[in-house]
């Protein structure tokens, strides 16, 4: 990503490496690392660890590449997504819960 051209889009799915702040993250994938800036109106709550697919165009300037993103997903399975809504509406956390398959 960091020897494409200034203004290319990208889609690039990794983990997120560093929360900095509400607009802002580190990404890492199998090359490295990158920051994004979160450049759309998209809420989005990302924790360490995620897995996120970003669509964005490259930003080079004078202090380095980072990325611009216009679109963040936060890849999760169906029980990932229920514990943190459960945890993020009521405080309640399903972390160390075991789950089972039934059928």
């Amino acid at each position: 990503v960091k020897a494409m051209k200034n203004g290319a889009h990208v889609s690039i799915t990794g983990t997120v490496d560093k929360v900095q702040n509400e607009r802002e993250f580190v990404l890492r994938d199998s090359t490295g690392t990158i920051g994004v800036d979160i450049e759309s109106e998209q809420s989005v709550v990302l924790k360490q660890g995620d897995n996120v697919t970003i669509n964005g165009i490259i930003d080079k300037d004078l202090l380095g590449t980072d990325i611009d993103a216009s679109k963040v997903v936060v890849n999760k399975n169906v029980a990932q997504a229920l514990g943190d809504a459960i945890e993020g509406h009521t405080g309640l956390s399903l972390e160390g819960a075991t789950t089972y398959t039934i059928g």
